[in-house]
This record gives structure tokens, C-alpha cells and sequence, in this order.
């Protein structure tokens, strides 16, 4: 007696697929923390096929699994939701002050308080430059129009 078995191939046309910033991200993430399909799915807490679909297959993520790859990763479920092309995008610069905001909330007072010293110091630097280079800019400038300055 003979059986033939047959196979059926499945084709995931209808399957929506990731931004490919998403995914280069999240296999990036992955990557970083040394986690393979079966871990990451144990880390973020969904089944270990929706992460092989999102790594293997590119498929898009759920809004439950944008969120649960947030909060695992600790960051902004906004910007995953962004990535992921589940939420309108923002220009980048946005998205780095919401992150910057996030870590700043998660952060306890004094942590909070030497971030905006460094900030201050920073912007106060800049500032210092940004004054002698105009300065070394004017000195020249009356120098090209033959005007001396100086002792």
C-alpha cells in the first residue's frame, strides 16, 4: 500500500510587514542583550512565534506586543509604536526629547538634578564658543576693511 503525502506551502501575503527601521532596531535590541527568539519572546512576554514572525519574517507587530516590547526594554511605548508604523511618525528630534523625557521621569531627584547641571554646563559651553567665535569673526572682519583693533 502507497500513501502520498502532500505539503502545503502557506504564503504570507496578507501578512503587513515592519518597517524596516523596526526591524533592524529590535534584531539590534536582541542582538545587545544576547537573547535568541525563545528568550526574547520569555523577556517581553508574548509566544515565541510572534518574535521569530517579526525577526525571521519582518511581519509588523500588534499594538500589545509594540507595548510589551517597551516596557521590557524600558523604553517609550511611543516611539516603539512609531518605529513599528503603528503611530504616525515624528521628526527624529522629537522622538529623541520624548525618549529623553521618559529616562528623565524614570530617574530619582538627584539623578534628575546632576542631568541638569550637565545639561546647563553644556548649553553654557556652547554659549562661551559660540561668543568667541563671534568675536574672532568681528576682530577679522574690521581687519578685512582695514579698520585695527586692538592695543
Amino acid at each position: 500500500m502507497v500513501t502520498k503525502t502532500t505539503t502545503k506551502l502557506v504564503i504570507f501575503s496578507d501578512m503587513k510587514k515592519a518597517p524596516k527601521e523596526f526591524v533592524e532596531f529590535f534584531n539590534k535590541e536582541l542582538k545587545m542583550r544576547n537573547a535568541g527568539v525563545r528568550e526574547a519572546a520569555r523577556i517581553i512576554g508574548v509566544s515565541h512565534p510572534t518574535i521569530s514572525d517579526i525577526v525571521t519574517y519582518g511581519k509588523a507587530p500588534s499594538f500589545d506586543t509594540c507595548v510589551a516590547i517597551a516596557k521590557a526594554f524600558n523604553l517609550p511605548e511611543e516611539n516603539i509604536l512609531r518605529m513599528a508604523g503603528l503611530l504616525k511618525s515624528k521628526p527624529r528630534e522629537s522622538m529623541m526629547i520624548e525618549e529623553i523625557s521618559f529616562i528623565f521621569d524614570s530617574l530619582p531627584e538627584q539623578d534628575r538634578e546632576e542631568i541638569l547641571q550637565i545639561a546647563r554646563m553644556k548649553l553654557s559651553l556652547k554659549e562661551r564658543r559660540r561668543g568667541a567665535h563671534e568675536a574672532g569673526n568681528h576682530h577679522t572682519r574690521l581687519n578685512n576693511n582695514s579698520v585695527e583693533v586692538g592695543p
